[in-house]
């Protein structure tokens, strides 16, 4: 990624970044998970699978507006009960590693939202080092969902992060 198709950020801004984005998903998904627990769940906040919701396993297409074209990535995730998500490459994918772990929360209707970090960042060369960090609102279906979010990459060197960088995913359910 060149200086000319990304832009850089202070940490201090990208963590006011994070505290707002955090600080709007947050208080607009409390009554969303009140009403979407259901009885007999013994974690706190946990999402009934039987209900409407996208807890599952997700065969996800990722567009990474780093660079023109984008970059794609095929990833497999999954959205549990608990709130969490974990993503790995797709098998037999060609595209950078997206490993990665978040937490996603319900929003109103068929809206969710989800915070994830994937693990590394690969620089030209191949070597891992960092984290890439992302936020995606969107909706969800039985079959299917779409998201549209906004990534920071740390290299955790001590240089600014890069970012924003407008990220898109759609899903379709596989389990």
């Amino acid at each position: 990624m060149s200086a000319t198709t990304s832009t850089r950020v202070s940490r201090r801004t990208a963590g006011a970044v994070a505290a707002v984005l955090l600080a709007m998903i947050v208080p607009a998904a409390a009554p969303a998970t009140a009403s979407a627990i259901g009885a007999g769940h013994s974690a706190p906040g946990a999402v009934s699978h039987k209900a409407a919701s996208p807890v599952g396993k997700w065969d996800v297409l990722i567009t990474i507006h780093a660079q023109d074209p984008p970059l794609y990535s095929w990833i497999i995730c999954d959205l549990t009960a608990d709130q969490k998500v974990h993503c790995v490459n797709k098998p037999g994918s060609a595209t950078p590693p997206l490993e990665g772990t978040g937490i996603w929360k319900p929003g109103a209707g068929k809206a969710f939202s989800f915070w994830i970090t994937h693990h590394a960042h690969r620089d030209e060369n191949g070597n891992e080092h960092g984290s890439i960090n992302a936020v995606h609102v969107g909706s969800y279906n039985r079959k299917s969902f779409a998201t549209s979010g906004t990534a920071f990459i740390d290299l955790e060197d001590g240089t600014p992060w890069t970012g924003p960088i407008a990220v898109e995913s759609k899903a379709t359910r596989i389990g």
